[in-house]
């Protein structure tokens, strides 16, 4: 929706709002999360990527991305170098800067709709061993370049949601996003790990998870008590985003191939309407869809 304005700011080192205005009865707007784009990788499937990227900037989504924007492991230093993985306009000298000015430059028909982006295991390994932020590097260019809003967060971030209800605070919506850790067992997929940070994030609406691109959706149920002594009912959506690094199921020899572990690409949209009759925050709704292929 045209009317539907978003701003992000960052609170904290690991804390951004995002105050939604315009979003009244009838109206559906959404973010759509995405992780693990690994945009300079040979095998990125930057087809999907751009359209996700299209789809959102028609419909006015925010853009969240959770970590490996960047894949950056051909650097001098990089135990895990391979110069054939290396796409062609990157084989030069100064490969991280180089780097940094063809992401600016591809991102720029979207940089109105990116508000946030954090830290990945693929951008804090290029700081441990090349003494040079890449996250910091791109926010800042795509900030004075083209004039994004985008705001850096950390490896694990809370993002508040806040809906306003013209010039206050309608009601507001707690996320909270995190790369991720360790690989994924091919039954559980790392789904058993939504139920390790329910245990501890309390009071949250949303969690989001990236990194071992998988893809998932699970609802689980929350109970709660207002102030007033009223019993809330709700749900904490739990989300994996896959990513856009292409399997290689398809190849002679590889990871993938090897463990046999063909994954999805895509995003997962979260999705916000205004409904019914009662309060603010009793007429939001929210629900979780994939844009998964």
């Amino acid at each position: 929706m045209d009317n539907v304005e978003f701003t992000t700011k960052r609170i904290g080192p690991v804390v951004a709002e995002t105050r939604i205005a315009g979003l009244t009865a009838g109206d559906k707007t959404g973010i759509l999360y995405m992780s693990d784009i690994h945009w300079d990788a040979k095998t990125c499937n930057r087809t999907l990527l751009k359209k996700h990227l299209d789809k959102a900037k028609e419909n006015n989504w925010g853009v969240v991305i959770a970590g490996d924007v960047f894949d950056a492991m051909q650097g001098k230093f990089d135990p895990r170098r391979n110069m054939d993985e290396l796409r062609p306009e990157l084989q030069v000298g100064n490969y991280f800067d180089e780097l940094i000015n063809l992401a600016t430059e591809w991102f720029a028909p979207w940089a109105s709709i990116i508000h946030l982006a954090s830290y990945g295991n693929h951008e804090t390994s290029i700081i441990r061993h090349n003494n040079t932020d890449l996250l910091e590097r791109w926010v800042y260019s795509m900030r004075t370049v083209n004039k994004s809003p985008v705001v850096k967060g950390g490896y694990g971030t809370w993002h508040m949601l806040r809906f306003m209800s013209g010039k206050k605070v309608g009601t507001t919506k707690k996320a909270y996003y995190y790369h991720g850790k360790g690989g994924a067992s091919p039954v559980t997929l790392g789904v058993i790990d939504t139920n390790r940070q329910a245990a501890f994030l309390n009071d949250v609406d949303l969690v989001v998870n990236g990194h071992n691109h998988q893809g998932y959706v699970v609802g689980l149920p929350k109970i709660g008590l207002t102030e007033r002594g009223k019993i809330e009912r709700g749900i904490t959506y739990f989300l994996r985003t896959p990513g856009y690094k292409a399997s290689g199921i398809d190849e002679p020899f590889g990871f993938d191939i090897e463990k046999l572990s063909p994954k999805p690409n895509g995003s997962i949209l979260v999705e916000f309407g205004i409904n019914g009759d009662g309060s603010y925050n009793d007429r939001l709704s929210m629900n979780a869809m994939t844009l998964f292929e």
